[in-house]
């Protein structure tokens, strides 16, 4: 059988009444832990040395740090004559010819796309529109249309490098792009 409404408002006010009870037996307790806590130590005014001798003779036994001691020096051996080394080849400007330098040759683009535009995430358009096309956004569209319709990566790149002399092709940003414009033209 179900209770009726006031059987269930006597059973809660019963359950009221036995919280009641047991918050006011909590409050009586932190009221005792609170006078005990009064009444304890004040450890800023405890002395140490009288209070743990032990600690005081350990501290004294202690003895001061030694004194830096200087490190000999090692002799550098001269220089052994022999074959003269390679000299660096100066970086080269505008479009690279023969095997290509940069890792986006060689790295795997992902998933192949029938546009750029659709291997480009938010985030990197953000970044390509900001760092590589200087906020401009039309200049951004018309390069991607563009390089949608370029048939190899070496056509791409030279378009890029004809366009954008200035861009530095081994730079993250760069790098990114270049892997959208992969997952198109592989």
């Amino acid at each position: 059988m179900e209770k009726t409404h006031t059987e269930i408002l006597k059973d809660c006010l019963d359950e009221l009444r036995e919280l009641r009870l047991k918050a006011d037996e909590i409050e009586k307790r932190i009221a005792s832990l609170q006078d005990q806590a009064d009444e304890a130590v004040d450890f800023t005014e405890v002395d140490l040395e009288e209070d743990f001798p032990d600690q005081a003779a350990l501290r004294q036994a202690q003895s001061p740090l030694p004194e830096p001691v200087e490190a000999p020096v090692p002799e550098v051996p001269e220089p052994v004559e022999g074959p003269a080394a390679e000299p660096v080849p100066e970086p080269v400007e505008g479009p690279v010819e023969g095997p290509k330098p940069f890792n986006w040759w060689t790295d795997k683009p992902g998933l192949p796309v029938k546009n750029i535009r659709s291997g480009i995430s938010l985030y990197d358009r953000a970044l390509f529109v900001k760092t590589l096309f200087k906020e401009n956004v039309p200049l951004y569209e018309d390069t991607l249309r563009e390089l949608n319709e370029a048939d190899s990566l070496e056509a791409a790149y030279d378009y890029l490098c004809a366009k954008f002399p200035d861009w530095d092709f081994s730079s993250a940003p760069v790098h990114n792009f270049m892997m959208a414009i992969r997952k198109k033209i592989g």
